[in-house]
């Protein structure tokens, strides 16, 4: 038992330790018509990226079918691989609701709210980054492409909560994601 302790703390020591739940970052880098808004800057940005209380880094899913051949059991092959999806992240909210407005006007980029037409993909859709922070900085990351803010949540308010701070979850649609080589 004490070997398995041993190899356990050498191989958490090799390591450099566990990922912690509390260490991410993102990056939110939204179409370029959004500096046609005044919410648009890159100071805006970087203060709702600050804001994020919490974020999913997606998953990777294989695409799989049944296959039998013969009389044989059937088997699961796989077909494809799946990297669209949907990435949720938590913001706290600042008094004015200014990350609420900036993403409704994102929103407003791919749907006119008066008329109701769709408009172009390529007008709406950005990048976004998530990632694990440790002590020596940035260890891992990935770049989801295609994104924008497909939902924003409701905004629960009550009497009973008087100390709370008030946040908005965004879902964010995205084609594909890929792992980030460089870190900076």
């Amino acid at each position: 038992m004490a070997n398995r302790l041993q190899e356990f703390i050498g191989s958490m020591s090799r390591a450099k330790g566990f990922a912690r739940l509390t260490k991410y970052e993102i990056e939110i880098h939204p179409p370029e018509s959004m500096a046609d808004f005044r919410l648009g800057t890159d100071e805006k940005v970087r203060d709702i990226a600050l804001h994020c209380d919490s974020v999913q880094m997606p998953g990777h899913d294989l695409k799989t079918q049944d296959a039998q051949y013969g009389s044989a059991p059937v088997k699961k092959m796989v077909t494809a691989h799946g990297y669209e999806g949907k990435c949720t992240a938590t913001f706290y909210l600042d008094s004015q609701l200014d990350t609420k407005t900036y993403f409704e006007m994102w929103q407003q980029l791919a749907v006119n709210p008066i008329t109701h037409k769709a408009k172009y993909y390529d007008n709406y859709i950005g990048s976004m980054k998530i990632f694990q922070i440790s002590g020596m900085g940035r260890t891992y990351g990935v770049e989801l492409d295609e994104v924008y803010p497909e939902t924003i949540g409701e905004i629960a308010y009550t009497a009973a909560s008087e100390n709370e701070v008030a946040t908005l979850t965004v879902g964010f649609q995205y084609k594909k994601w890929h792992t980030l080589s460089k870190l900076d």
